[in-house]
């Protein structure tokens, strides 16, 4: 049977600090394109979201009563969608840009390469208040697929950010906590 937890000051006092969400990195292994580095897009990236993942359900009716089990592993939509600021003279933007164009060029409509050439990994390292890395995700065959629009507004006193999209086929945890999952 279950007993109720009393909870004292001195015991939620105890906890482990809360993983604080503004301490982050994110390294892609390539920029394909030739339109910018990692060290761009990392130190300009203000807002790296970790996708859903789910296990589908598998279900069957068995004498009127719904049975599930476990099913495939699901990456919610691999679409991933990062925030960058842009640089003064556009190497953000340019960057993505020329990585779609190498994925499927605007005249041939052909890609530069094959997926090996046009896709990468990608880091994303999470660390606690000390410096220390956290958690760490790896996303495999990263591919640039869009760019949000940008609307320019003399109003606004706002640097300009873009959000990217990146087509994924999967990703995992990493690193002294990850979960297996392979």
């Amino acid at each position: 049977m279950a007993e109720r937890l009393n909870y004292t000051i001195q015991t939620l006092g105890a906890l482990d600090d809360g993983l604080s969400t503004d301490a982050y990195l994110i390294e892609f292994a390539k920029v394909p394109g030739g339109g910018g580095t990692s060290y761009d897009m990392a130190v300009r990236c203000t807002n790296v979201p970790i996708p859903e993942t789910t296990s589908e359900p598998i279900e069957a009716e068995i004498h009127g009563f719904k049975v599930l089990w476990r099913g495939r592993r699901r990456f919610g939509s691999n679409d991933w969608a990062p925030q960058f600021i842009e640089t003064k003279n556009g190497v953000i933007s340019t960057a993505i840009r020329s990585w779609i164009e190498y994925c499927a060029g605007t005249d041939s409509g052909n890609s530069a390469g094959y997926k090996a050439d046009y896709s990468t990994m990608a880091d994303v390292t999470i660390f606690d208040t000390t410096g220390k890395e956290a958690l760490k995700y790896r996303f495999f065959n990263v591919w640039a697929r869009g760019l949000d629009e940008q609307a320019n507004d003399s109003a606004s006193n706002e640097v300009m950010r873009y959000t990217a999209h990146f087509a994924y086929d999967y990703f995992t945890q990493i690193g002294t906590n990850a979960v297996a999952t392979r």
